[in-house]
């Protein structure tokens, strides 16, 4: 869980320098968490897994290696650490841009969350019950 350890002990635990973490699923999604340690620090956090770099300070992002080492599933060791150089590409951190294909999937995810309407869950409370005055 490298986003609760960044958000949860990222003074105490970069202070030292180093944070290691094994077999990290998705490790790309790090990334905002890392924003907000390099902000909460006051200097720039990077990590660093099988060929891929990325160092912020919070406001910009550095992107160092081959794109599709930042597309792994598994990093089978992750290293953050700070200060880090911001060297390579500077990019303001931005909202991105959601391709509707991915804006359909996210949808059809969050629908397996529903639950259906009945007459009995409204009368026990659910959505906005016998009368909608929202």
């Amino acid at each position: 869980m490298p986003s609760a350890a960044l958000s949860d002990c990222a003074v105490r635990l970069l202070d030292r320098g180093r944070i290691t973490m094994e077999n990290v699923n998705f490790p790309l999604l790090a990334v905002p968490f890392m924003g907000g340690a390099a902000l909460r620090l006051g200097r720039p956090v990077a990590a660093e897994w099988q060929g891929a770099r990325l160092a912020t300070d919070g406001k910009r992002l550095c992107v160092q290696g081959e794109s599709d080492a930042f597309l792994t599933q598994l990093a089978h060791q992750m290293v953050f650490s700070a200060p880090a150089d911001m060297t390579g590409q500077k990019e303001p951190v931005m909202r991105a841009n959601v391709s509707e294909e991915s804006w359909d999937q996210l949808s059809q995810f969050a629908h397996r969350t529903f639950a259906p309407a009945t007459e009995e869950s409204r009368l026990r409370g659910a959505g906005a019950g016998l009368s909608d005055n929202d």
